[in-house]
Formats: structure tokens, sequence, C-alpha cells
């Protein structure tokens, strides 16, 4: 029984499969613009950057 349920369950898989790869991807879109995500994890990067250079500086300046 067990190995008959395997057997459907593979079988059903490959069917399944080659119906999904027969489409072909989708087109990429035109004229993507790009998210407010992206500026936010730029301006993100810029803050730990000055940040740490700030921290840099106390550092020294406390030595």
């Amino acid at each position: 029984m067990k190995n008959l349920l395997n057997i459907l369950v593979f079988i059903s898989t490959l069917l399944i499969t080659s119906d999904l790869l027969a489409q072909g991807p989708p087109p990429p879109p035109a004229n993507t613009p790009l998210d407010s995500g992206l500026l936010l994890l730029i301006g993100a990067s810029v803050g730990l950057g000055v940040k740490k250079l700030n921290d840099k500086a106390k550092k020294r300046k406390s030595e």
C-alpha cells in the first residue's frame, strides 16, 4: 500500500512539473520603477557609515 502511494505521488509530480515547465517564463516588465525601499536601504547604509565614523572619531579623541 505504501509502495503504491509512493508511485502515485511520483507520477503525479512528473505530470504537474511537465505542465509547469511547458509554459515558459513570463516576459520581463518594462520600465520597472525603483521602489522606495531601495532609497530607505541606501539612507540606512549612509546613516550607519556616519555613525561608525563618529564612533571612531570619539575613540581616537578619548585615547
